[in-house]
């Protein structure tokens, strides 16, 4: 594995644009994105919380879009990083939602490249490699 989709990113995919993203996707080998548990559980959430009418399909197309890609889940070294990351963060005076910091946690962990369009909240975590496939 290579790449680690931020919650973002999935949602590109999820609703085909931009197109960008599902070109540099497809470029992919499946076996080399991964996707953290924290963001499959982001997207139930999103699936969740909208329309009710919409709900089925929406989690029909989550679970369409996870089909080929593997699950990375949050262990004990990522728990570990996490409070380094937090504690690091707060004595810089710098906020970064904490489902944020747990996917980077598992991105620098395993040494991925976090795939996201949100560089800018992403880039102050020291070590993570982080690309944007959207711009």
């Amino acid at each position: 594995m290579k790449y680690l989709l931020d919650t973002n990113i999935c949602v590109y995919v999820i609703n085909r644009r931009p197109g960008k993203v599902i070109a540099r996707l497809k470029s992919c080998q499946p076996e080399s994105v991964g996707i953290s548990t924290i963001a499959v559980a982001e997207l139930y959430y999103g699936c969740h919380k909208g329309d009710e009418a919409r709900r089925p399909s929406n989690l029909q197309a989550l679970l369409l879009f996870l089909t080929p890609f593997t699950t990375v889940p949050f262990d004990e070294r990522d728990a570990e990083l996490f409070g380094k990351l937090k504690a690091m963060l707060r004595s810089r005076g710098e906020a970064l939602a904490d489902l944020d910091i747990a996917i980077a946690a598992q991105a620098a962990a395993r040494g991925l490249i976090l795939i996201t369009n949100d560089l800018r909240h992403f880039k102050r975590v020291p070590g993570l490699k982080v690309e944007n496939w959207a711009k």
